[in-house]
Parts: structure tokens; sequence; C-alpha cells
């Protein structure tokens, strides 16, 4: 009977890690192709009070740890007590409980797509240089022409 329970705890154990396994690359796929799906960036912006320096380092922190893909993050406003955060995939209603939770008080103002710009390619003309061909000679480059003052175009002298 002992050598019944010794397989099934094997068995258990093998099928344990299988599901385990298979759970962490369902979880993996799942994150990449959330990756793959999301495409657009949101900007979202969070009134909070930040009163000295231990609170500002909190609010990074929790902004650093949200769930997603952050960009970039800023303070905005006045009295720096607007929280810009750009990023894709973060949930802002998640955030601002956060924030709020750490410091105390956070506001949710805005959440909109950010819209990336895209840069039309100029085509810079270059100019050619003008060729001046004097008695048969080509010379490309500037041509300067310098008249001397004391030739003068009279026959009469």
């Amino acid at each position: 009977m002992t050598v019944h329970v010794k397989q099934l705890i094997k068995e258990l154990i093998r099928l344990n890690a299988m599901i385990t396994s298979e759970v962490a690359r369902r979880s993996k796929d799942q994150r990449l192709v959330r990756k793959l799906v999301r495409k657009n960036k949101q900007k979202i912006v969070i009134k909070v009070h930040v009163k000295c320096k231990k609170c500002w380092s909190k609010a990074m922190k929790t902004v650093a740890v949200a769930e997603g893909e952050i960009f970039s993050v800023a303070w905005e406003g006045e009295g720096k007590d607007k929280l810009v955060v750009i990023g894709d995939g973060v949930d802002a209603a998640t955030l601002t409980g956060n924030l709020r939770k750490k410091l105390g008080y956070a506001e949710l103002l805005l959440v909109e797509e950010v819209k990336e710009k895209k840069e039309e390619k100029k085509e810079e003309k270059k100019e050619e240089p003008q060729c001046y061909q004097p008695f048969g000679y080509q010379l490309c480059g500037p041509v300067i022409v310098y008249e001397d003052p004391f030739t003068r175009n009279c026959n009469i002298m």
C-alpha cells in the first residue's frame, strides 16, 4: 500500500510541475498578445499633493511599479502637483487608487490617447555647382568675377 501512495505522490508532483509550467507559458503568451494588441499610447494626468521629497519618491515608485508599459513620467503645474504619465496599457483608475493609498490624495484629471506625429521626410535639393567654361576649360564651383577699376571700356585715351 505504501508503494501505491509513493507512486501517487510522484504522479501528483509531475502533474503539478506540468500544470505550473503550462500556466507560466500561457501567462507569458498572454503578456505577449497584450503587447502586440496594444499599439496606442495614452496620457494620464493625476493631481496629487506632494508635501516633501519622501512623498515625491513614493509617487514615483508607485508609478514605476504600475502594470503596463510606461514611457515617461513628468511633473507639471504651478506647484508641480500634476503627475503626467505616458504609457501603454496603464490602468488609470488603478494607478490613481494606488497613489491615493500611498499619498492620501490623488485625483484623476485626464486620460487621452497620444497620437504619434508622423515626420514627413523633406527632400532637400542640393544645388549642383554651376560650371563655367571659358576657352574650353570646365571650371566647377563658385565663379568670382573681378573687375579691375582701372580698366575701362573706353577706347579713347
